[in-house]
């Protein structure tokens, strides 16, 4: 089974770069050097979600509840 493909044109300036972390880098072609960024940005996509996420629920929240001791106001 083949994996679906993605066709991909660089201007020289990235493709040289593209070359260059492939050399550098330890990755066996370019296609392994895309996939590793496109895996990174995708765990930093859902960190932010995440994050986004629990900032929502807890501004949702409002604070304590109201009648908890931690507000020194109770009900």
């Amino acid at each position: 089974m083949s994996l679906p493909r993605i066709k991909l044109t660089l201007p020289p300036d990235l493709r040289e770069y593209v070359d260059r972390r492939v050399a550098l880098g330890g990755y066996v072609n370019a296609g392994e050097y895309m996939r590793q960024l496109i895996r990174s940005d995708a765990m930093v996509q859902q960190d932010r979600r995440l994050r986004d996420g629990l900032v929502a629920h807890e501004s949702g929240r409002g604070g304590t509840p109201d009648g908890d001791s931690r507000t020194g106001t109770g009900s």
